[in-house]
C-alpha cells in the first residue's frame, strides 16, 4: 500500500516537468502581446486624444484601449460596447464589409474615424468605392506583432470623406 502514495506523487511530478519552460513561453508572450497592445491600440487611442474633437464619435474594430486611451464615444463594430449591432448581424456584416454601409452608419453617430486592421477586412477596404468614401489619416503597426495573425500586426485610421 506504500507504493501507490509514491506512485501517484511521481504522476503528479510528472505532470508538472515541464512547467518552468511552459509558463516561461507564456511569460515571454504575454509581454510582447502587452507591447503590441501599446504599439498599436494604445497609441491610436493618444493620437485620437490628440487629434479628434472631444466630441468626436468613432467606430473600431477593437475599441477597448483606444476607447480608454482616446477618451472618446467609441462604437465597437463587432458589437461588443453597442447592443444594436450585437444582434443586427446583417447591419454588422455589411458595415464591415461594405463601403457604402460604413459611410451611411457613420453618418447616422456622427462619427469622424473608422479604425480598422485592413488585413481583416480586405472587401472592404480594397474596395473600388473604399477610397472615394474614406481616407486614411494615420497608422501604427508593431514590427514583432505576436497577439493574432499578421492580418492584425497594421490598424489604420480613416477619415470619412465629407
Amino acid at each position: 500500500m506504500k507504493v501507490l502514495p509514491v506512485v501517484a506523487l511521481f504522476l503528479l511530478l510528472a505532470c508538472f516537468s515541464g512547467y518552468p519552460s511552459e509558463l516561461e513561453q507564456s511569460t515571454s508572450k504575454f509581454a510582447w502581446n502587452c507591447q503590441n497592445i501599446n504599439e498599436v491600440q494604445v497609441e491610436i487611442g493618444k493620437w485620437i486624444k490628440r487629434n479628434a474633437p472631444r466630441d468626436a464619435t468613432l467606430l473600431a474594430v477593437d475599441a477597448g484601449a483606444i476607447r480608454y486611451w482616446g477618451e472618446r464615444k467609441t462604437i465597437d463594430v463587432m458589437g461588443l460596447n453597442n447592443h444594436a449591432l450585437l444582434f443586427d448581424q446583417k447591419l454588422k456584416y455589411d458595415i464591415c464589409t461594405k463601403p457604402d454601409t460604413l459611410a451611411e452608419y457613420m453618418r447616422s453617430q456622427d462619427a469622424t474615424y473608422f479604425i480598422a486592421f485592413p488585413g481583416l477586412l480586405p472587401s472592404l477596404v480594397k474596395s473600388t468605392a473604399f477610397p472615394e468614401l474614406f481616407s486614411p489619416v494615420a497608422e501604427f503597426s508593431s514590427p514583432n506583432y505576436t497577439i493574432a495573425s499578421s492580418l492584425q500586426e497594421l490598424m489604420v485610421v480613416y477619415g470619412l470623406n465629407r
